[in-house]
């Protein structure tokens, strides 16, 4: 397979329309691109492709019970794939875009092989990953660019020649800070439940939802 391999023009509108499109219409036909989010490099394919997300799983040498998380342009289109309860859609007005994701009820349009039980999905949070959702109207896988298992990438160097070969396109946006993944919460429960702790403290989260009235 040959890579496009393109470095990523956010200041140039141009150049920046050019790379989103391309990216889309990449996405759309069932490929794979490697691109900067909010924490790490991710991959990202058409989450609801079925063969596109078992790619995916292949590429990642990643197990099929693990679960893989999404991003969406908007909250109507978290609302396509997933049941957007109460709980769920204060923590997308108050933290999203950003790094915290909610495990939802999914819809039919969610395939199985991202997920048996529920689906992890949050806005995306790194302009880029949101354009491209944007233009293909379609959720994103937003699993980390890595071998599973392996440490996430943050290095434009690593990113090339890890995945040069093994995606259709890879856009590099320099090094990334060393962000943790997101934080991950279980809404589809009273209290919620975390999953896994990121840049935003659960603390934070539930505060939030007591003023809201939503928990005790």
């Amino acid at each position: 397979m040959k890579t496009k391999i393109v470095q990523l023009e956010l200041k140039d509108r141009d150049k920046l329309s050019k790379q989103v499109d391309d990216a889309a219409q990449i996405i759309k036909k069932g490929g794979i691109v490697a691109m900067p989010s909010e924490t790490c490099y991710a991959l990202a394919v058409d989450a609801s492709n079925k063969e596109a997300v078992e790619k995916l799983f292949k590429i990642k040498e990643r197990p099929k019970s693990k679960p893989v998380p999404v991003v969406a342009a908007d909250v109507r289109m978290i609302k396509d794939y997933a049941v957007l309860n109460e709980i769920g859609e204060n923590i997308v007005h108050n933290f999203m875009p950003g790094p915290v994701t909610i495990v939802l009820e999914k819809k039919p349009t969610t395939p199985d092989v991202l997920s048996i039980d529920g689906v992890a999905i949050r806005i995306a949070g790194h302009p880029f990953a949101r354009y491209v959702s944007q233009e293909s109207e379609l959720p994103l896988t937003a699993t980390s660019a890595n071998i599973s298992g392996e440490d996430p990438i943050y290095n434009a160097d690593a990113l090339v020649k890890n995945f040069s070969g093994k995606v259709d396109m890879i856009v590099i946006s320099g090094n990334l800070p060393p962000i943790i993944p997101s934080t991950m919460v279980d809404v589809r429960k009273n209290p919620p439940e975390l999953l896994r702790q990121g840049p935003v403290s659960f603390s934070e989260i539930t505060f939030q939802l007591k003023r809201a009235g939503l928990i005790k």
